[in-house]
């Protein structure tokens, strides 16, 4: 924050211990960390400076996008509300299985958040496979219903959506089929709880591309810097930052540096930890 002078001021976030400081004379975001919230300031690299940023320093300072509440909260689904991204992995393993595809761990990371067309259509394709993309998708969705027994509600997910019911308007963005998102929302009893619902049916390009979010958003009617979006995969965070929104991670599924570096304005352990954030804006 500044002063009519333009001398720094900070701004305390008690509930997590956070202090923001901004100056003009040294454009440059800092955040001093007490607890396990990481609140996280853009800092972006330009080649011209800016109103905010010397020109040929090569930086450009901008305001902290968190840094009042939002109106609505844009939830993903696999990760954040529910814990079923083994399933959905081990499901992927046993329907590549049948094609002979083995794959290193790191593939299966760099597709988590996108829908299991793309991810089996671009693994055939590479192999020339991409005419047994159907067969593919029905043994994964075949073998995944057969283990989705042991899918659960991510700790605290439930008592966070309940809380925020009333607080916030709330919509769900999720890779998922239509199928799989109205079971798990079954499972956790919050089916009724959004007011927009996005599911795999209801965009054609996954993320990291924004579709997602800018849907989501259009049926809020409201911009960008209303809503804030909560993820916890690398794509789903370049998805939601290049619909230009404030992007929340919580460590579900990636540790908080992989989600810092993605683009996350705020990296959870818990939804216990995001709720005092926003009861301390």
């Amino acid at each position: 924050m500044l002063d009519d002078g333009g001398a720094c001021k900070e701004k305390a976030v008690p509930a997590v211990g956070l202090v923001v400081r901004y100056s003009l004379s040294h454009p440059v975001w800092s955040g001093t960390l007490v607890g396990n919230t990481h609140l996280l300031c853009d800092i972006r690299r330009a080649d011209v400076g800016d109103a905010q940023g010397p020109r040929g320093s090569g930086m450009r300072a901008e305001r902290c996008c968190v840094r009042h509440p939002p109106l609505a909260l844009i939830f993903d689904m696999d990760g954040v509300l529910v814990d079923s991204e083994p399933q959905h992995k081990r499901a992927k393993e046993m329907a590549f299985q049948k094609f002979g595809i083995v794959l290193p761990e790191s593939v299966y990371d760099s597709y988590k958040g996108r829908p299991d067309a793309t991810v089996l259509g671009d693994i055939l394709e590479e192999r020339g496979l991409s005419h047994r993309l159907p067969e593919a998708l029905r043994l994964k969705h075949q073998f995944f219903e057969s283990i989705e027994h042991g899918v659960r509600a991510v700790p605290g997910a439930v008592e966070f959506v309940l809380w925020a019911k009333s607080r916030y308007r709330m919509a769900l963005a999720t890779s998922a089929t239509p199928r799989n998102r109205t079971k798990a929302l079954s499972l956790l009893g919050i089916a009724d709880y959004f007011e927009v619902v996005i599911d795999a049916d209801g965009f054609q390009h996954p993320k990291p591309d924004p579709e997602i979010f800018l849907t989501a958003m259009k049926g809020l009617h409201l911009s960008a810097t209303d809503c804030w979006v909560i993820e916890d995969s690398v794509n789903g965070l370049r998805a939601a930052k290049a619909a230009g929104c404030a992007a929340v991670a919580i460590t579900t599924t990636f540790d908080a540096n992989v989600l810092s570096a993605a683009g996350a304005d705020v990296v959870v352990d818990s939804f216990a930890e995001l709720r005092r954030l926003l009861e301390s804006l």
